[in-house]
């Protein structure tokens, strides 16, 4: 009998030591909280790299105010703000510096092209979203044979029916272009004809393309074929054909 009393005893006294550690647990997590609502408020705002939009229009985009709560904040709802607001920028990463410190990157959208629809000319980026528009081509690679489907500032450029695949075609060379540094020499890009893509480039050649291809590997083609082109003092404008099946590339002197 007395063995049974001293283990209940044991027992209860387990009971109360688990139940303090979960009293403790509590207390020290809701000290923790209080301390992060109470003390660690926004009282700076840096913000970094982008060049088109000034601090204040970034912050006002953000939606952020000096005194907000630093660990409450929705980085993902900022980013999605800003992003939204400010048609030219591409991405947003937001970081915390204690105490008192959040730090906004921005990265602008590099232009891609211009698409002309209805007496508007409509800037695309190179990933595919709609920059803005305005009543002439200005800069940027003007985009021939590409009908938009309602397209909107700030949202992604979405294809008449019938021209998905010149859409998609169009945003891979445009990723390819970017990728060689080669998306600033581009003036005008066409898929008007079925199966080929036009480009003019360097203010000196159309090159032709074919639907499908390897665009970063036709590209550095293109690159050897104008640096030889160079070597041999050849300064004529022309044609550079890339569509032959068997690989061949023929220069065709206007």
């Amino acid at each position: 009998m007395a063995k049974r009393r001293h283990t209940r005893r044991r027992r209860h006294r387990r009971g109360l030591g688990i139940l303090y550690k979960l009293i403790s647990v509590v207390a020290i997590s809701a000290a923790i909280v209080a301390a992060l609502t109470l003390f660690f408020k926004v009282d700076t705002i840096t913000i970094s790299g982008t060049t088109r939009y000034s601090s204040e229009e970034i912050i006002q985009a953000s939606g952020i105010q000096i005194g907000d709560n630093l660990f409450l904040l929705n980085k993902y709802e900022i980013s999605d703000a800003i992003i939204e607001a400010l048609p030219y920028v591409s991405s947003v990463s937001i970081s915390r510096q204690l105490p008192d410190t959040l730090v906004i990157e921005v990265t602008d959208s590099n232009q891609g092209g211009v698409i002309a629809q209805d007496g508007t000319y409509w800037v695309i980026s190179s990933s595919g979203k709609i920059l803005g528009q305005r009543s002439e081509a200005g800069s940027g690679a003007l985009i021939h044979g590409i009908t938009l489907q309602e397209p909107v500032v700030g949202g992604t450029i979405t294809a008449a029916e019938g021209d998905e695949r010149k859409l998609s075609q169009l945003l891979a060379l445009f990723a390819a272009l970017e990728e060689k540094g080669m998306l600033q020499g581009v003036q005008a890009i066409d898929f008007s004809q079925e199966g080929e893509i036009s480009m003019d480039y360097s203010d000196r050649f159309t090159v032709i393309l074919p639907y499908g291809a390897d665009f970063p590997y036709k590209l550095t083609q293109l690159s050897m074929v104008i640096e030889q082109l160079e070597e041999q003092g050849d300064q004529r404008p022309g044609t550079i054909d890339m569509t032959s099946d068997e690989g061949r590339i023929n220069f065709i002197p206007d």
